[in-house]
């Protein structure tokens, strides 16, 4: 079971923080005037990604306190990252067995492999088992990726907003992937985390202004909304359900 933890953006550092007893358990040491734009932490793997105004992405390992600098990146071909977050999902031995009544065909080789008489190496529930975990940024082009954290390059790409690509927001439960750009349109796709075309678009709609906040629930997705004119910010809650 992974142990729950807190992400907090303070000047000049992002720190690990327990909720149960707000203790820090790490801290990422940024350099002077730093300009944080967006974080993503990893917990299966203690790993932490900061993003900097200027595009550049940072790997930290979070073994160790302060955490210990591992990767440094930018995108320049298909533009300067401006957003990231993590998509991360483990299935319990619930979640499988409901996974093999909607999937009969894997039902049938995990049945095949248990009674065989010749032990295959292969599990065929080896990756469900082994949980999912992808790395999304987004691009100044508007691009949506899927980085290889260890390397930094793209292992998917697609073309997702005419402009900047300003939040990502995910929902393993559902196997979902929201992202929101400056050109004021929201993008809700279906994520294959094991296909090679990771994302394929549901469905978008207009927004009246660009989304300052955005973050999943179970199911329900909540946007924030900044009104200048009236010196406000609203938050609208939809459903998941009507998303398909």
């Amino acid at each position: 079971m992974v142990p729950l933890r807190v992400v907090v953006i303070s000047r000049n550092s992002v720190r690990i923080v327990s909720p149960i007893g707000g203790n820090v358990i790490t801290t990422a040491l940024l350099p002077l005037e730093t300009d944080v734009t967006s974080v993503a932490y990893l917990p299966c793997e203690e790993k932490l990604f900061v993003l900097e105004k200027s595009g550049i992405l940072t790997l930290f390992n979070c073994k160790d306190n302060p955490c210990c600098k591992e990767l440094q990146t930018t995108q320049s071909e298909l533009g300067i990252i401006t957003s990231v977050a993590v998509y991360e999902l483990f299935m319990d031995e619930e979640d499988i067995e409901d996974m093999l009544e909607e999937d009969r065909w894997l039902a049938v080789a995990v049945q095949a492999q248990k009674y065989s008489h010749v032990k295959s190496k292969e599990d065929p529930l080896s990756k469900e088992k082994q949980g999912t975990s992808l790395l999304l940024a987004g691009t100044k082009k508007g691009y949506l990726l899927v980085l290889d954290y260890k390397s930094g390059g793209a292992n998917f790409s697609v073309k997702a907003h005419n402009d900047a690509v300003s939040l990502i927001a995910c929902n393993p439960n559902k196997d979902q992937v929201i992202s929101t750009s400056t050109d004021n349109v929201v993008q809700i796709w279906r994520l294959y985390p094991h296909s090679k075309e990771v994302l394929s678009l549901i469905m978008s709609f207009c927004a009246a202004s660009t989304p300052c906040l955005m973050t999943t629930t179970q199911e329900r997705l909540c946007i924030a909304w900044n009104k200048p004119e009236l010196a406000t910010y609203s938050i609208d809650v939809y459903s998941f359900c009507d998303f398909g």
